[in-house]
């Protein structure tokens, strides 16, 4: 047995209506005629309403950003009575919620499946011949019945070369498996995919009023992660997510923070953060990849995390960071989230949503795959189930970046670090992303609220250090 099988699916579930194959760290429940199974490590509230069989079931980390709460059962309740009550009041609480979570509730019989505002908690899906399997890992549902290569995998392995910040779609490598994307929610009865968010036009606000807005969120979320125990761990690089992170929270001082060095492109990133970690008096780390050999012992947790996902994004990271975070209780509190609100995408030109628009955006970056047939019907299925025609005036960029590239790639970056610590981005929840939406496009090209941020808090030094800067302007900054 593996020093690492320990580590396989962690803080991973899978629900079905069969009973499955799990390892032998998860535990059950059993919502009969249904099955849960979760991994020890994540947390998870259940409640079945006894006169009228109707329940709710809440795994992750799920946080009130807007009271201040982080009691999962608190928040499980009202969920509930909120969706008996209505509809819009249920969808309106899952949008100041936070964290990293999946949401099963039945209401008269049928279930529907509701993510993180960003998908942060996969919800991967089986749904064939009266069967269905739903997971935070495709593994677990390979483990359990057995599915061949989609066609979208196919087209990889026969041109030998991944694909760049997602599958395309709602795809995975396999075929009839599928990925629940942002915004949308799944019931399992009926096999329907429907989109409940935006419900309504965004209307253009302020940055001192969305700035008051996100720093209330924010901090709330901060405060929740101390109630549950949790010491906030806060990466920082040279660029302006992470900045913005530290000018908008209260007590800094509660947070370790730490940056990683993996090769050459990571010595701006250290030399910055060390530099701000000085001027602001931050508890930091660097991590150093000449500090690790990644041979013996790593080839093996490197196999536990081929199980885990098909994504290769910083294996030698994940491995660094579980031989320096583990088992101390960290939250490690990522802030990239932030580029859906910095119109990372720019402006679709006509204003109009347009399929190919969006297709040929992805296959900017995935220029070989763009003219496949194969993934443009991926595609085409991801535009007409995720109702891409029903968005009301937000730019469908916007959305792409934040459902697309956020929903698919994202999500599986973060089961890397899953054996080191929880994470969490506080920027997960759409009251923090509406207001970063409802900036002017002057505004958000410019990264003004960014900007306003570091001012309001009185870190103006910060300002002074250069964004992402090259070595001729880092030099001055050490000499200075």
């Amino acid at each position: 047995m593996s020093n690492y099988e320990s580590i396989l699916y962690c803080k991973g579930y899978i629900f079905s209506n069969k009973q499955s194959k799990v390892p032998e760290h998860f535990s059950n429940i059993n919502i009969s005629p249904y099955y849960f199974y979760y991994d020890n490590s994540l947390n998870v509230f259940f409640y079945k309403d006894q006169q009228t069989d109707d329940w709710i079931l809440v795994c992750g980390i799920v946080l009130d950003a807007m009271n201040g709460s982080s009691n999962m059962d608190e928040i499980g309740y009202s969920l509930l009575a909120k969706k008996k009550h209505s509809k819009l009041s249920f969808l309106d609480y899952l949008d100041v919620l936070g964290g990293r979570y999946v949401v099963f509730i039945s209401i008269n019989k049928e279930i529907e499946v509701y993510n993180d505002a960003c998908g942060n908690q996969n919800v991967n899906y089986y749904i064939q011949n009266k069967r269905f399997f739903l997971s935070s890992h495709l593994g677990l549902i390979k483990d359990n019945i057995n599915v061949d290569l989609s066609g979208v995998e196919k087209e990889r392995i026969a041109l030998n070369k991944n694909f760049r910040y997602g599958y395309p779609g709602m795809s995975t490598p396999y075929r009839d498996v599928k990925k629940l994307t942002p915004n949308t929610t799944l019931n399992i009865q009926k096999k329907a995919i429907t989109r409940y968010f935006p419900r309504e036009n965004i209307k253009e606000k302020s940055i001192e009023f969305a700035y008051k807005n996100i720093k209330k969120l924010f901090n709330n979320q901060f405060k929740s992660l101390l109630d549950l125990g949790f010491k906030p761990l806060i990466s920082l690089t040279a660029g302006w997510d992470s900045r913005f992170t530290i000018s908008i929270l209260d007590h800094l001082e509660e947070a370790s923070y730490f940056t990683y060095r993996s090769f050459k492109d990571h010595d701006i990133d250290v030399l910055v953060s060390e530099i701000i970690s000085k001027k602001l008096n931050l508890n930091h780390l660097v991590i150093y990849n000449k500090n690790y050999s990644f041979k013996n012992d790593y080839q093996k947790y490197n196999s536990m995390l081929n199980r885990n996902t098909y994504l290769k994004h910083g294996r030698q990271i994940s491995y660094m960071y579980f031989n320096t975070f583990k088992n101390k209780s960290y939250v490690h509190i990522r802030s990239n989230l932030s580029e859906i609100g910095r119109f990372f995408y720019g402006k679709c030109k006509d204003y109009q949503i347009n399929e190919l628009s969006l297709l040929f955006l992805w296959g900017s970056i995935n220029k070989d795959y763009v003219s496949s047939q194969v993934i443009r019907n991926a595609f085409r299925e991801f535009f007409i189930k995720n109702e891409y025609f029903n968005i009301y005036n937000y730019n469908a960029f916007d959305l792409f970046y934040w459902e697309h590239r956020m929903g698919q790639w994202n999500s599986e970056v973060l089961i890397e670090g899953d054996p080191s610590f929880n994470t969490v981005q506080l920027f997960n929840c759409r009251s923090v992303l509406k207001n970063l939406l409802a900036l002017t496009e002057f505004e958000r090209k410019n990264d003004s609220i960014y900007k306003y941020a570091i001012l309001e808090k009185g870190k103006k030094e910060l300002l002074n250090v250069p964004l992402n800067p090259d070595q001729e302007e880092l030099n001055r900054i050490l000499s200075e």
